[in-house]
């Protein structure tokens, strides 16, 4: 499962490390971005399971990923990670 960051605190983070950097190894400018990213907090994605019927017969679709199962029940997408709340009819 992949871990979802947002993209805007990333851009900050990148901003903040680039500024602080005064030397010219790049292996510190490095360790420092490694730790700082390490150190973002996770943006959760959250959404309901869509049900749809087609061809492969009734299941749930992640509304990010598009990854679907037989059944809804499971509260996190398995492919990107989303919580999941629920259903929506499509």
């Amino acid at each position: 499962m992949a871990d979802l960051i947002d993209r805007q605190v990333a851009i900050n983070t990148v901003f903040s490390m680039c500024c602080r950097w005064d030397t010219d190894d790049p292996n510190d400018l490095k360790n420092m971005l490694l730790t700082a990213f390490q150190d973002l907090p996770s943006a959760q994605k959250v959404g309901k399971w869509i049900i749809a019927t087609d061809s492969r017969g009734r299941h749930a679709e992640c509304p990010y990923c598009g990854e679907w199962k037989y059944h809804s029940n499971q509260k996190f997408c398995g492919d990107c990670g989303a919580l999941m709340k629920g259903e929506e009819d499509d």
